[in-house]
């Protein structure tokens, strides 16, 4: 019989590959834990392990990924396996997109990043005793149902029942307008928020991956201490030289083997290893995969034939543990080191009441580094700048007009599509050109986009303020903003002057 299988979903390769030694750590050989680095990948996997007859009782989901949100994946994984688990693992989760998880998908528990492995390990223990629970319950469940349906069914007029569905439904409705006017408060703060939310999740990830990394260095130091002085006391010369032979092998491994190559170069090794007479195959292909060797095993067979086959490969394997672990920090700190310098450009500009030379390129460009999180999921920028003076302004102003246009070209394009920006100066004056290739602004509404508190967007998504602040802040820097629009996309031109020259 299959072992119960956990799925773990995220974009990030070294996030994955950090749960996936968490979860062993702590679920020792218990569970098979299942990978996929997109949701499409996620959805084909979880069809597969079903027609093999795995049990499915947790799935471990990111919220932000390419191709698919975490809330819709789990979603439509809920469609195909009603009794598992779901957790969906981000920094970045709206509460809109937390409550469609809650609503559609049965979401067992939202964690944040980075995760605590304590937190991580508590919350998966507590989702398995669930499931575990869930399944011994379910024929009593049933059964109550069907006795409770028909005793409502005595009891109760569809009057009643109609009368009860009602307060509910209106209890929700007073509940979702509360959560709107508490999020509509300040078109300023949302438009901090904005930035702030676009950077916490690239922030996250490399901290998730640093305190993951961390924790399995510290797990494999403690075996390495303990395996290191029985194996230079035991190994032959011979075993010795298969010893470093492995660790080679490690050291050059660099390719992250998603599930369903692991299962298929499992396979392969199994039966090469089966066909040579090994015992335990099945489990020798595993620690062998583990270590980055998917061919070529012939070399190793006297060892894997030897008593002091478990204590080799186990010694390896935490060795190689402790070497990605290294390199996965490095690569978190470098990506970290990336955000953080943005940040820091955009935390020196001031609320001065004077003006600053400013050059508008750099401007720009921080606020598309601070928003590159959500433009990568599957808006192309183009950047067409020709070479401008510096020009007199609020640069912390300006800032806000970017990032409004910016968010704005986003939500019309739904994340997907192509957002040109053009900076040239024409005659006495520097031209800013927005082009997206969204859905447009209808003709009729065109002229009410700058209007306080007009919005297209739907209700709790935008409070109707943000044109309207940015045309205060170009005409304060005697500047013009004006918008063309057709069904193919929309352009906002800013006009800003440059100061004469005696």
């Amino acid at each position: 019989m299959n072992r119960p299988a956990i799925v773990c979903v995220d974009d990030e390769l070294i996030i994955l590959q950090s749960l996936r030694d968490e979860l062993r750590n702590n679920l020792a050989a218990d569970f098979t834990i299942e990978l996929a680095d997109s949701g499409h990948s996620a959805l084909e996997l979880v069809k597969e392990l079903i027609e093999e007859g795995y049990h499915l009782p947790l799935i471990i989901s990111d919220y932000i990924m390419p191709d698919m949100r975490g809330d819709e994946l789990l979603a439509k994984i809920h469609q195909l396996s009603p009794q598992t688990l779901k957790v969906m693992l981000t920094g970045q989760a709206t509460v809109e997109a937390v409550s469609h998880a809650i609503q559609h998908a049965k979401l067992y528990r939202y964690m944040a990043k980075p995760w605590e492995s304590e937190d991580l390990k508590l919350t998966v223990s507590e989702a398995l005793n669930a499931y575990q629970q869930t399944q011994k319950l379910a024929a009593q469940h049933q059964e109550l149902l069907k006795l409770n349906q028909a005793l409502e069914e005595a009891n109760l007029s569809l009057e009643q029942r109609v009368a009860e569905r009602t307060q509910e439904l209106s209890q929700a409705l007073e509940s979702l307008q509360m959560a709107q006017e508490s999020l509509i408060q300040s078109e300023k703060m949302a438009a901090l928020g904005q930035l702030v939310a676009g950077v916490a999740h690239e922030i996250n990830t490399p901290m998730g991956a640093i305190r993951a990394s961390i924790g399995s260095l510290n797990t494999a130091l403690g075996r390495s201490l303990s395996d290191l002085p029985l194996l230079f006391r035991t190994l032959s010369e011979e075993r010795w030289a298969d010893f470093q032979h492995l660790l080679t092998i490690t050291a050059n491994h660099q390719d992250i083997l998603i599930s369903r190559q692991e299962r298929k170069a499992r396979r392969r090794l199994t039966t090469i290893l089966t066909n040579h007479g090994l015992e335990q195959a099945e489990d020798l292909a595993m620690r062998l995969i583990l270590l980055g060797i998917t061919d070529e095993v012939e070399p190793l067979l006297p060892l894997l034939r030897s008593e002091d086959c478990d204590l080799v490969l186990n010694t390896v394997y935490t060795l190689a543990i402790q070497r990605n672990s290294g390199k996965r920090i490095q690569l978190a700190v470098e990506k970290a080191t990336q955000i953080v310098s943005a940040l820091k450009s955009y935390a020196r500009q001031s609320n001065s009441t004077e003006m600053t030379e400013t050059d508008l390129c750099k401007n720009i460009d921080l606020v598309l580094t601070i928003y590159h999180n959500s433009l990568k999921q599957g808006i192309e920028v183009k950047k067409d700048y020709n070479k401008v003076p510096l020009i007199p302004c609020y640069p912390d102003e300006l800032t806000q007009v970017w990032t409004n246009l910016i968010h704005n070209a986003i939500h019309a394009m739904d994340g997907h599509g192509e957002m040109t920006i053009q900076l040239q100066q024409v005659d006495t004056s520097i031209v800013v050109k927005f082009t997206d290739t969204g859905c447009g602004i209808p003709p009729d509404l065109q002229s009410k986009i700058f209007d306080p508190f007009f919005t297209t967007k739907a209700v709790g998504e935008g409070s109707g303020m943000g044109l309207s602040i940015v045309q205060r802040i170009i005409e304060r820097h005697r500047g013009q903003i004006r918008v063309e629009s057709q069904p193919s996309g929309t352009t906002f031109t800013i006009v800003l002057p440059l100061p004469s020259r005696a």
